[in-house]
């Protein structure tokens, strides 16, 4: 009976340790990231990099920052308008200009219209900019998951992240795959707008 016990238990053993070999030998000389792979782990992508690296993100930043200056440059000069139509009429009022009181009503009320409508366009323009703003997030979000489908279709990561800020306690270096994303990214952006 002990006999076959030891017998067990030293197959156990021997078992044990040959696939521990088997095991060893398939991950000895891969990379991190090729042990990731191995193993289907976890990866996450600095959000931030990827903002500031990724070429269609840039271009539609850039674009969206003069879209928002122009807007303020538009409602700038309404305003500059506005207040220099308010200081004459102040003036014409204070000289007694007006030929009559309902001429400085009807002046004031037409002053107050201007003003409504620059609060109307300043709402307008501020609605305009967060639709183009989503838009824009929109896109590139659907950009970013099209491309890790693509880069994921062998299946290597059962979770990718975003890491933003600290969202992310902590992390091993080896599952930042930020820049492997940001390089396909850029990679396929370009083909698609040379074919443009």
């Amino acid at each position: 009976m002990k006999k076959s016990l030891l017998f067990l238990f030293a197959a156990l053993l021997m078992a044990g340790c040959t696939q521990k070999n088997v095991k060893n030998s398939r991950t000895e000389g891969l990379t991190p990231a090729d042990k990731q792979a191995e193993q289907g782990l976890t990866a996450y992508v600095e959000y931030d990099s990827l903002m500031t690296q990724y070429e269609y993100c840039k271009e539609y930043s850039d674009q969206l920052q003069q879209r928002f200056k122009s807007y303020q440059q538009q409602l700038a000069s309404k305003q500059s308008a506005l207040e220099n139509a308010a200081s004459a009429f102040q003036r014409k009022l204070q000289s007694g200009q007006f030929a009559s009181q309902e001429a400085a009503e009807a002046e004031q009320k037409k002053l107050m219209g201007q003003q409504e409508q620059l609060q109307k366009l300043s709402a307008d323009l501020e609605e305009k900019f967060a639709k183009e703003q989503e838009d824009i997030n929109k896109a590139l979000h659907d950009s970013v998951q099209n491309f890790l489908k693509d880069f994921n279709k062998d299946g290597r990561y059962k979770l990718i992240l975003a890491k933003s800020g600290d969202n992310i306690l902590y992390a091993e270096k080896e599952l930042d795959i930020t820049e492997d994303i940001v390089k396909g990214l850029n990679k396929r952006y370009k083909k698609s707008s040379a074919k443009k």
